[in-house]
Protein backbone atom coordinates (compact mmCIF):
# COMPACT_ATOMS: atom_id res chain seq x y z
CA UNK A 1 0.00 0.00 0.00
CA UNK A 2 1.62 2.95 -0.77
CA UNK A 3 1.75 5.78 1.70
CA UNK A 4 -0.06 9.19 1.34
CA UNK A 5 2.25 11.93 0.53
CA UNK A 6 0.45 14.59 2.55
CA UNK A 7 0.01 17.26 0.13
CA UNK A 8 -3.61 16.77 0.10
CA UNK A 9 -5.74 16.59 2.97
CA UNK A 10 -7.01 13.14 3.89
CA UNK A 11 -10.91 14.04 4.03
CA UNK A 12 -10.41 15.24 0.54
CA UNK A 13 -9.95 11.69 -0.59
CA UNK A 14 -12.43 9.81 1.34
CA UNK A 15 -13.97 7.76 -1.25
CA UNK A 16 -10.62 7.05 -3.18
CA UNK A 17 -9.16 3.64 -1.76
CA UNK A 18 -6.14 4.93 0.47
CA UNK A 19 -3.51 2.30 -1.34
CA UNK A 20 -4.75 5.33 -4.14
CA UNK A 21 -3.77 7.98 -2.15
CA UNK A 22 -0.70 8.76 -3.44
CA UNK A 23 -1.43 8.45 -7.03
CA UNK A 24 -3.53 10.77 -6.49
CA UNK A 25 -1.85 13.70 -4.84
CA UNK A 26 1.21 13.25 -7.67
CA UNK A 27 -1.57 13.90 -10.56
CA UNK A 28 -2.10 16.57 -8.78
CA UNK A 29 1.25 17.60 -7.98
CA UNK A 30 1.99 17.15 -11.10
CA UNK A 31 -1.09 19.59 -12.09
CA UNK A 32 -0.03 22.45 -9.99
CA UNK A 33 3.59 22.14 -10.91
CA UNK A 34 1.99 22.74 -14.72
CA UNK A 35 -0.04 25.86 -13.31
CA UNK A 36 2.67 27.03 -11.74
CA UNK A 37 4.56 26.97 -14.75
CA UNK A 38 1.75 28.62 -16.52
CA UNK A 39 1.99 31.70 -13.86
CA UNK A 40 5.92 31.87 -14.96
CA UNK A 41 5.49 32.13 -18.63
CA UNK A 42 2.38 34.96 -17.54
CA UNK A 43 5.23 36.73 -15.94
CA UNK A 44 7.34 36.63 -18.84
CA UNK A 45 5.51 38.94 -20.90
CA UNK A 46 4.98 36.80 -24.35
CA UNK A 47 1.87 38.87 -25.07
CA UNK A 48 4.25 41.60 -25.39
CA UNK A 49 5.91 42.51 -29.14
CA UNK A 50 6.94 45.56 -30.27
CA UNK A 51 8.23 46.79 -33.80
CA UNK A 52 9.21 49.99 -35.48
CA UNK A 53 6.89 51.74 -38.07
CA UNK A 54 9.09 52.97 -40.65
CA UNK A 55 6.81 55.70 -42.29
CA UNK A 56 3.92 58.05 -41.64
CA UNK A 57 2.05 55.66 -44.28
CA UNK A 58 2.26 53.00 -42.24
CA UNK A 59 1.44 54.97 -39.14
CA UNK A 60 -1.78 55.43 -41.10
CA UNK A 61 -2.11 52.02 -42.46
CA UNK A 62 -2.13 50.78 -38.63
CA UNK A 63 -4.59 53.56 -38.11
CA UNK A 64 -6.94 52.27 -40.35
CA UNK A 65 -6.22 48.49 -40.59
CA UNK A 66 -9.37 46.57 -38.62
CA UNK A 67 -6.76 44.50 -36.09
CA UNK A 68 -3.39 45.05 -35.42
CA UNK A 69 -2.70 41.15 -36.59
CA UNK A 70 -4.34 42.43 -39.90
CA UNK A 71 -1.49 44.93 -40.27
CA UNK A 72 1.49 43.15 -39.61
CA UNK A 73 0.62 40.67 -42.37
CA UNK A 74 -0.28 42.97 -44.92
CA UNK A 75 3.04 44.93 -44.02
CA UNK A 76 4.78 41.82 -44.18
CA UNK A 77 5.82 41.02 -40.76
CA UNK A 78 4.57 37.87 -40.07
CA UNK A 79 7.38 36.71 -38.23
CA UNK A 80 6.01 39.07 -35.66
CA UNK A 81 2.73 37.67 -36.02
CA UNK A 82 3.37 34.38 -35.38
CA UNK A 83 5.40 35.24 -32.14
CA UNK A 84 2.72 36.98 -31.14
CA UNK A 85 -0.13 34.87 -31.47
CA UNK A 86 2.06 31.61 -30.24
CA UNK A 87 2.98 33.54 -27.48
CA UNK A 88 -0.42 33.97 -26.40
CA UNK A 89 -1.61 30.34 -27.31
CA UNK A 90 0.99 28.97 -25.18
CA UNK A 91 -0.82 30.35 -22.40
CA UNK A 92 -4.39 30.15 -23.19
CA UNK A 93 -4.20 26.54 -24.03
CA UNK A 94 -2.60 25.52 -21.25
CA UNK A 95 -5.12 27.43 -19.05
CA UNK A 96 -7.57 25.45 -21.02
CA UNK A 97 -6.35 21.75 -20.19
CA UNK A 98 -5.87 22.95 -16.77
CA UNK A 99 -9.66 23.63 -16.03
CA UNK A 100 -10.38 20.36 -17.39
CA UNK A 101 -7.72 18.35 -15.52
CA UNK A 102 -8.55 19.98 -11.94
CA UNK A 103 -12.59 19.04 -12.35
CA UNK A 104 -11.41 15.67 -13.72
CA UNK A 105 -9.17 14.91 -10.72
CA UNK A 106 -12.26 16.91 -8.69
CA UNK A 107 -14.26 14.48 -10.05
CA UNK A 108 -12.07 11.20 -9.18
CA UNK A 109 -12.04 12.28 -5.82
CA UNK A 110 -16.09 12.12 -5.79
CA UNK A 111 -16.24 8.81 -7.47
CA UNK A 112 -17.43 11.01 -10.50
CA UNK A 113 -15.87 8.36 -12.86
CA UNK A 114 -18.54 9.47 -15.87
CA UNK A 115 -17.73 13.17 -15.21
CA UNK A 116 -13.97 12.48 -14.67
CA UNK A 117 -13.58 10.53 -17.93
CA UNK A 118 -15.67 13.02 -20.16
CA UNK A 119 -13.86 15.87 -18.88
CA UNK A 120 -10.33 14.55 -19.56
CA UNK A 121 -11.43 13.86 -23.32
CA UNK A 122 -10.69 17.27 -24.58
CA UNK A 123 -7.67 18.13 -22.63
CA UNK A 124 -5.95 15.26 -23.39
CA UNK A 125 -6.66 14.32 -27.32
CA UNK A 126 -6.59 17.89 -28.30
CA UNK A 127 -4.90 20.55 -26.21
CA UNK A 128 -2.44 17.84 -25.93
CA UNK A 129 -2.08 16.88 -29.48
CA UNK A 130 -1.99 20.88 -30.48
CA UNK A 131 0.70 21.53 -26.95
CA UNK A 132 2.79 19.02 -29.58
CA UNK A 133 2.39 20.27 -32.32
CA UNK A 134 3.78 23.65 -31.42
CA UNK A 135 7.07 22.00 -29.88
CA UNK A 136 7.09 19.31 -32.82
CA UNK A 137 6.88 22.08 -35.56
CA UNK A 138 5.45 25.62 -34.54
CA UNK A 139 5.93 27.35 -38.08
CA UNK A 140 3.91 24.37 -39.87
CA UNK A 141 0.92 24.81 -36.94
CA UNK A 142 0.94 28.72 -37.38
CA UNK A 143 0.16 28.03 -40.92
CA UNK A 144 -2.38 26.01 -40.42
CA UNK A 145 -4.23 28.07 -38.25
CA UNK A 146 -4.00 31.05 -40.03
CA UNK A 147 -5.18 29.75 -43.09
CA UNK A 148 -7.73 27.27 -42.24
CA UNK A 149 -7.91 26.00 -39.15
CA UNK A 150 -11.46 23.98 -39.48
CA UNK A 151 -10.34 21.74 -42.19
CA UNK A 152 -6.19 21.80 -41.65
CA UNK A 153 -6.26 21.34 -37.81
CA UNK A 154 -9.27 19.04 -36.63
CA UNK A 155 -8.14 15.82 -35.46
CA UNK A 156 -10.19 13.56 -37.46
CA UNK A 157 -8.05 15.21 -40.38
CA UNK A 158 -5.06 13.39 -39.31
CA UNK A 159 -3.99 9.08 -39.85
CA UNK A 160 -2.98 7.70 -36.41
CA UNK A 161 0.89 7.76 -38.13
CA UNK A 162 -0.08 11.59 -38.36
CA UNK A 163 -0.89 11.72 -34.62
CA UNK A 164 1.95 9.59 -33.90
CA UNK A 165 4.69 11.93 -36.14
CA UNK A 166 3.78 15.08 -34.23
CA UNK A 167 4.57 12.92 -30.95
CA UNK A 168 7.79 11.83 -32.14
CA UNK A 169 9.13 15.22 -33.34
CA UNK A 170 8.38 17.29 -29.90
CA UNK A 171 9.47 14.03 -27.89
CA UNK A 172 12.40 14.60 -30.11
CA UNK A 173 13.25 18.11 -28.46
CA UNK A 174 12.68 17.74 -25.24
CA UNK A 175 15.49 17.02 -22.79
CA UNK A 176 14.52 14.21 -21.18
CA UNK A 177 13.13 12.44 -24.59
CA UNK A 178 13.90 8.97 -23.45
CA UNK A 179 10.96 9.51 -21.05
CA UNK A 180 8.24 9.04 -23.36
CA UNK A 181 7.65 7.42 -26.98
CA UNK A 182 4.75 8.47 -29.26
CA UNK A 183 3.55 5.35 -29.64
CA UNK A 184 2.64 4.95 -26.00
CA UNK A 185 1.56 8.39 -26.03
CA UNK A 186 -0.96 7.33 -28.59
CA UNK A 187 -1.96 4.13 -27.30
CA UNK A 188 -2.89 5.76 -23.94
CA UNK A 189 -5.28 8.80 -24.97
CA UNK A 190 -6.31 7.77 -28.72
CA UNK A 191 -6.36 4.10 -29.62
CA UNK A 192 -10.07 2.85 -29.06
CA UNK A 193 -8.61 -0.63 -29.49
CA UNK A 194 -5.81 -0.63 -27.19
CA UNK A 195 -6.90 -2.57 -23.86
CA UNK A 196 -5.28 -0.31 -21.57
CA UNK A 197 -5.63 2.94 -22.71
CA UNK A 198 -8.45 6.11 -22.09
CA UNK A 199 -10.03 6.31 -25.48
CA UNK A 200 -12.64 3.86 -24.81
CA UNK A 201 -13.44 4.75 -21.43
CA UNK A 202 -13.36 8.95 -22.58
CA UNK A 203 -15.89 8.28 -25.75
CA UNK A 204 -18.51 6.02 -23.78
CA UNK A 205 -18.37 8.83 -20.32
CA UNK A 206 -19.24 11.34 -23.30
CA UNK A 207 -22.35 8.91 -25.34
CA UNK A 208 -24.77 7.17 -23.84
CA UNK A 209 -24.47 4.61 -26.55
CA UNK A 210 -21.54 4.04 -28.93
CA UNK A 211 -21.25 1.13 -31.58
CA UNK A 212 -17.44 1.90 -33.64
CA UNK A 213 -15.50 -1.03 -32.93
CA UNK A 214 -15.57 -4.11 -30.32
CA UNK A 215 -14.35 -2.21 -27.47
CA UNK A 216 -16.50 0.72 -28.23
CA UNK A 217 -19.79 -1.18 -29.06
CA UNK A 218 -22.17 -0.92 -26.03
CA UNK A 219 -23.05 -3.64 -24.29
CA UNK A 220 -26.65 -5.40 -24.87
CA UNK A 221 -29.29 -4.14 -21.41
CA UNK A 222 -26.72 -1.45 -21.05
CA UNK A 223 -26.07 2.19 -21.65
CA UNK A 224 -22.42 3.08 -21.24
CA UNK A 225 -21.60 4.13 -17.50
CA UNK A 226 -25.25 4.64 -16.41
CA UNK A 227 -25.09 1.54 -14.12
CA UNK A 228 -21.62 2.20 -12.84
CA UNK A 229 -20.96 1.54 -8.95
CA UNK A 230 -19.05 4.08 -7.35
CA UNK A 231 -17.67 1.65 -4.91
CA UNK A 232 -15.69 0.01 -7.72
CA UNK A 233 -11.74 0.33 -7.81
CA UNK A 234 -11.18 -0.59 -11.83
CA UNK A 235 -11.18 3.48 -12.35
CA UNK A 236 -8.30 4.20 -9.79
CA UNK A 237 -6.23 0.99 -10.41
CA UNK A 238 -5.99 1.86 -14.23
CA UNK A 239 -6.26 5.80 -15.07
CA UNK A 240 -3.22 7.37 -12.29
CA UNK A 241 -0.49 5.91 -14.34
CA UNK A 242 -1.54 6.89 -17.62
CA UNK A 243 -2.77 10.73 -16.36
CA UNK A 244 1.05 10.65 -14.67
CA UNK A 245 2.38 9.69 -17.47
CA UNK A 246 0.74 12.26 -19.61
CA UNK A 247 1.04 15.26 -17.31
CA UNK A 248 4.53 14.36 -17.20
CA UNK A 249 4.98 14.65 -20.24
CA UNK A 250 2.68 18.01 -20.90
CA UNK A 251 4.90 19.53 -17.96
CA UNK A 252 7.73 18.71 -20.35
CA UNK A 253 6.39 20.42 -23.16
CA UNK A 254 6.55 23.74 -20.88
CA UNK A 255 9.58 23.73 -20.33
CA UNK A 256 10.74 23.01 -23.91
CA UNK A 257 9.64 26.30 -25.11
CA UNK A 258 11.70 28.11 -22.65
CA UNK A 259 14.72 26.06 -23.33
CA UNK A 260 16.37 29.17 -24.28
CA UNK A 261 16.95 30.65 -20.78
CA UNK A 262 18.88 28.12 -18.45
CA UNK A 263 18.38 30.44 -15.28
CA UNK A 264 14.55 30.39 -15.37
CA UNK A 265 14.77 26.70 -16.46
CA UNK A 266 17.30 26.04 -13.15
CA UNK A 267 14.52 28.48 -10.97
CA UNK A 268 11.82 26.26 -12.46
CA UNK A 269 13.18 23.01 -11.80
CA UNK A 270 14.36 23.81 -8.32
CA UNK A 271 11.47 25.31 -7.50
CA UNK A 272 8.52 23.18 -8.22
CA UNK A 273 9.75 20.01 -8.40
Amino acid sequence: MANPIGLIDPERMANIPPQFHAHHEVCFHLYDTIGAMLAELEGANLRRFSFKLESEDEIEALRKSPDVMDFLVKSGRMDIAQKSTVGELNLALYADLLHFLFESLRALEKSKFTVAYATLRKPLQENLLYAAWLVADEDEFFKRMKDDPADKLTRSGLTPEEHKEIFRKAIARLEIAGAFHEDVIYDFVYDKNSEIGLAVFMNKANHLVTRKGDRLRTEEWNLNFIFKDPRDTDVYETIYPILAYILFFILQLQISKRQGDPVWRRRLWVGYL
